[in-house]
Order: structure tokens, then sequence, then C-alpha cells
């Protein structure tokens, strides 16, 4: 690909960047920007994008069931929680909110089973390995081992 290729790439990719942060619920954005992922030759990160807002949409009711007790430094991080680019507009408080206590959750502990079975006592076993799988695609990072999630949010 040549220089200027890769900055007409580049700049289109920015602008479904702009675009998602603008509205980061509408569907049709994403699937048109995993369509341009995979003909970028990014199958993985097309087929999250295309999973998204389902993913939020699932999990969306426990997080703002979690929202209204958390405190302190869980607090901090959901206020703390934006884009990682100085130069989108503000995330959206409903996005903020959600996300926020899924990353606090991805961040907090040391795997995300123990999220489940210690917060989201009376969930079935298929809802639970749904909402691990939807915290993945919310977080492409995260895997859900020992460790602690500290990937970014966004592109």
């Amino acid at each position: 690909m040549s220089t200027a290729s890769n900055r007409l790439a580049g700049a289109d990719q920015d602008a479904f960047v702009r675009a998602i942060a603008a509205d980061p619920l509408n569907h049709l954005t994403r699937c048109v920007y995993a369509d341009w992922l995979e003909e970028h030759g990014e199958v993985k990160a097309a087929a999250n994008e295309r999973q998204w807002v389902p993913a939020f949409e699932r999990i969306r009711p426990l997080a703002e069931a979690e929202y209204p007790g958390l405190t302190g430094s869980a607090r901090e991080v959901i206020d703390n929680i934006e884009w990682q680019h100085d130069d989108l507009p503000p995330m959206p408080q409903e996005v903020k909110i959600v996300l926020g206590v899924c990353y606090y959750w991805a961040t907090a502990y040391n795997s995300a089973r123990q999220v489940y079975l210690t917060k989201w006592q009376g969930l079935t076993d298929e809802e639970d390995a749904q909402a691990f799988r939807d915290l993945k695609v919310l977080f492409p990072g995260f895997s859900g081992s020992d460790r602690p999630y500290h990937g970014r949010l966004f592109r």
C-alpha cells in the first residue's frame, strides 16, 4: 500500500471512530465500520464491532443496577472514564455509566468469573456465560484470565 493509500485509509478510520464516538450505540455505523475493517484485513476487529451494541444492551441492566451502590474508588473509575482521544466528543452519560461499571468490574477483580460469582447471583449459567462473553466484546483486550484488564476501551 502506498503512503497516499495509507493516509486515505487512516482518514477513513478516523472518520469511523468519530462517528462511533458521536453515537456509540448506532449499530448501523458499527456494522459499516466492520465491513471496512474486514476489507482491510481486520476480521477479528470487524466481528467485534458487529457484536458491540448487542453486547452493550445485554449487559446494560446489570451495570445500571450496580451503579447506584458504587462509591469511592469505583465511582472515581467511572467518573474518569472517557474516550482515548482528546479530540472526540464527550462520552454520552448513559454509555459512560455502563462502560464504567464494566471497566470497574474488569479492573477491580482478578478474574471476570469472580465478578459473576459474587456480583451477579441469580444468573443462570448461560446468562453468566453470556455476560462474560459480552464483557470481552466491550473490552477486546480483556481475557478474563488471572490478571486484571488494563487495556483501552476504544481504538
